[in-house]
């Protein structure tokens, strides 16, 4: 027996001793706790069937668990003295969505993290950006949270330095962290008063793709494209808007609660009474292809329809068809403005509310994310 175990059975010995004093033996189907006096909080360990000690003080006991932690020193060349739980994992493909080192967004965007630590009995948030790091004792899934409480905003938090933003996982004596570093940049685009109204804005709680680990871009494979930046049209096509000439790109959702939007600016520099355009809806085979809302507007993330429709006429619900705009069509851009290609998948009717708005179900915790390829043509 090492000295691990020697170590577990001592700080187990009172409570073990008190819980098979009276009698009670289990059957199979019932089940017991054993309590592991840990730091900084005890770990309740449910077990199937009977606790069995052997002659020489042993014990043995089948967790209901298949997963948990079975620690145990080892040299692994770690300073804390060589223990090792292969079972505690932050899966880095899954916090913050791609597990990237670094992500920017601008001032005011929602941040959301996802992560999913293997093994684990709960998890603590780390750093210094503000409200994610007061979440404390968060337990080791994030879809066993509310969405509003994976989801920070970063109103009033621009600064020169990043973020720097962990999560720490614990299972006993054993621990993990991962750590992003989170740039909020401070928004220099001037945009309409009217834009500043709750019923011109995306969602509540939504969050804007932007760049890193959220940008909207994926490649030909399937695979994010984390330097695209999804808040400008030039910021993923390789062109400003009104040079497109039907260049393709793969614009998809990153959560998988499917409450993502895309906002990208552009301008109408140079447009002219005779030109029209389009925006082109495709499927594509890496991507969920579902219905969404599709509009033109001067303000980002907005999805307010009837305000839409008096402005520009750019609003409407698509699945995989054009969005025409100019010549004869409802929609029609006014030369030398900044505008914004807003897309948000959901099965909602269109409104002029916003917060009534629901992600699209085939958006939610499927095996592949919403997306289509979109395509942006201008024509003389």
């Amino acid at each position: 027996m090492n000295s691990y175990t020697r170590s577990v059975r001592s700080l187990l010995a009172f409570g073990l001793l008190v819980g098979v004093s009276g009698g009670h033996v289990l059957g199979e189907d019932e089940t017991a706790w054993l309590i592991l006096n840990t730091h900084p909080e005890p770990t309740p360990i449910e077990l199937v069937g009977s606790l069995k000690i052997n002659a020489d003080g042993d014990m043995e006991a089948t967790p209901v668990d298949p997963e948990i932690c079975s620690g145990s020193p080892g040299d692994n060349g770690n300073d804390n003295g060589g223990e090792t739980c292969e079972d505690v994992i932050v899966d880095p493909s899954n916090f913050l969505g791609e597990g990237l080192s670094q992500v920017t967004v601008l001032e005011g965007a929602n941040v959301t993290f996802t992560w999913d630590s293997r093994g684990a009995y709960y998890c603590d948030g780390t750093g210094e950006l503000s409200e994610w790091d007061d979440k404390v004792e968060m337990p080791p899934r994030s879809a066993s949270l509310a969405a509003s409480q994976r989801r920070i905003s970063t109103s009033g938090l621009a600064r020169e330095e990043p973020y720097e933003v962990g999560l720490e996982c614990y299972n006993g004596p054993v621990s993990v962290e991962e750590t992003v570093f989170i740039t909020v940049q401070e928004s220099t685009t001037d945009l309409p008063e009217r834009c500043n109204s709750s019923e011109r804005q995306a969602p509540p709680g939504w969050t804007q793709l932007t760049t890193g680990a959220l940008s909207c871009s994926y490649s030909l494979q399937g695979s994010p494209q984390p330097g695209d930046d999804c808040r400008e049209i030039e910021g993923v096509w390789p062109l400003p808007f009104m040079e497109l000439q039907g260049s393709t790109r793969r614009l998809g959702l990153r959560s998988s609660d499917g409450e993502d939007y895309i906002a990208m600016a552009f301008t109408t520099e140079g447009l002219t009474a005779s030109n029209s355009g389009r925006i082109g809806i495709e499927t594509f085979t890496s991507l969920q292809s579902a219905r969404k809302f599709v509009t033109i507007s001067e303000c980002p993330g907005d999805f307010n329809h009837d305000a839409i429709m008096d402005e520009t006429g750019c609003s409407a619900a698509r699945f995989t068809q054009n969005l025409n705009w100019g010549g004869n069509d409802t929609c029609q851009l006014e030369a030398d403005k900044t505008y914004y290609l807003n897309i948000l998948y959901t099965q909602s009717p269109l409104t002029d509310d916003p917060s009534t708005i629901e992600p699209n179900p085939s958006c939610v915790d499927g095996d592949e994310r919403c997306g289509n390829i979109f395509s942006i043509r201008t024509f003389d």
